[in-house]
């Protein structure tokens, strides 16, 4: 059995809160009414990937990151369509999961990848 430390814990919230946080901005933003469906899904893996980035420049574990940004984005996407559901939270989840599935697991591998390109970058800086 693997033992997990507080920190972990800590850090799974924190990467799921600031995700959720980002993630339901980032689908009720004014500014995506200009762009079309394809820009949106670009800019939104660019963006998930720079997260992925900056957290493995910040030294987390890359399964912490994963796992956190995967929980944020389940939470923001239920927060976005629990009021437009008008029903349960059961619904609301399952609505954002039939209508954003595709988009979330490009995002989680975009931050997968993000995180593990800037620690090997990380490493590769310390080895100099």
């Amino acid at each position: 059995m693997v033992s997990v430390s507080k920190r972990d814990v800590a850090l799974v919230s924190i990467a799921a809160v600031l995700s959720a946080i980002l993630y339901r901005y980032w689908l009720i933003t004014p500014v995506l009414d200009h762009f079309s469906i394809n820009q949106w899904r670009a800019v939104a893996i660019g963006v998930a990937a720079l997260g992925g980035s900056l957290w493995g420049l910040a030294k987390w574990n890359l399964s912490t990151l994963v796992s956190g940004f995967m929980v944020g984005e389940l939470a923001g996407g239920t927060w976005v369509a629990l009021p437009a559901s008008h029903a349960s939270l059961g619904d609301a989840f399952k609505s954002n999961l039939e209508s954003l599935g595709g988009e979330m697991i490009a995002f989680i591998f975009a931050v997968t990848l993000g995180g593990y390109c800037s620690s090997r970058f990380a490493k590769s800086r310390r080895q100099l």
